[in-house]
């Protein structure tokens, strides 16, 4: 059935004409829901899809993230935990573009307090907060290349760190340097 607003409904229906059961609603927007529906609502496990290619699967309430889901971002960052009210709610794992973790809680969309800050490269788990986490992870091989050259002199390594990415460090320049050297040591 398309709609005036564009929007296209392919499923079941029950007997009052109310979408019930498995369907697929597209929206004018190209944005896509592939699930089930409960007396008109899109509500059960569902996929949900958005034209740039970010892909979320799990639970959904009226038509919103709500429950356990897997939110993958077309950037290949990705969330697996929990949503409530179409947000980030509760525990969950944020997987970073280049493989790297961070495990722990999430508040109104948001990575809240120190986690498990796991690199793909490495075996040890450091304990950070999300951006800590995303920032050591962003230099990639660079950073832990020059940690272990460096790893001698922790100042030396902090004076590049300083020199060399100003701007791009949004953590007090201590708590990275303790946090390299633990990553390497």
């Amino acid at each position: 059935m398309t709609y005036h607003d564009g929007s296209i409904y392919k499923g079941d229906w029950d007997k009052e004409r109310k979408k019930h059961g498995k369907g697929i609603y597209t929206f004018p927007d190209g944005r896509k829901y592939d699930g089930e529906f409960q007396n008109d609502k899109m509500t059960g496990k569902c996929t949900l899809t958005w034209p740039n290619e970010d892909e979320y699967v799990g639970q959904c309430v009226e038509g919103q993230r709500h429950g356990e889901g897997t939110f993958t971002l077309s950037d290949g960052q990705k969330y697996e935990g929990d949503f409530e009210n179409n947000k980030k709610h509760g525990q969950g794992t944020l997987t970073f573009p280049n493989g790297s973790t961070w495990v722990g809680n999430f508040k109104d969309d948001k990575p809240d307090g120190m986690g498990e800050c796991r690199n793909p490269k490495e075996s040890s788990v450091q304990t950070a907060t999300a951006e800590e986490c995303e920032n050591m992870v962003s230099f990639g091989s660079i950073l832990f290349y020059l940690t272990s050259l460096l790893y001698s002199s922790s100042n030396v390594f902090c004076v590049w760190y300083q020199c060399a990415i100003p701007k791009r460090a949004s953590i007090p320049i201590e708590r990275f340097c303790a946090l390299s050297q633990a990553w390497v040591g």
